[in-house]
């Protein structure tokens, strides 16, 4: 019976995980595009 307890608990910490994972995944692509746009306006010229 422990066995199966264990083996609900790691289920029921699976999605949790995945949307942690998702979470920073966008995270990471959000500062990404951030950076670029950073980089955009640093590689136009200051003075027109």
């Amino acid at each position: 019976m422990e066995q199966e307890e264990v083996k609900e608990k790691q289920e029921k910490q699976t999605p949790d995980d995945a949307e942690l994972c998702k979470s920073m995944y966008e995270k990471l692509v959000a500062m990404d595009e951030r950076l670029k746009k950073i980089e955009e306006k640093l590689n136009k010229p200051l003075i027109g």
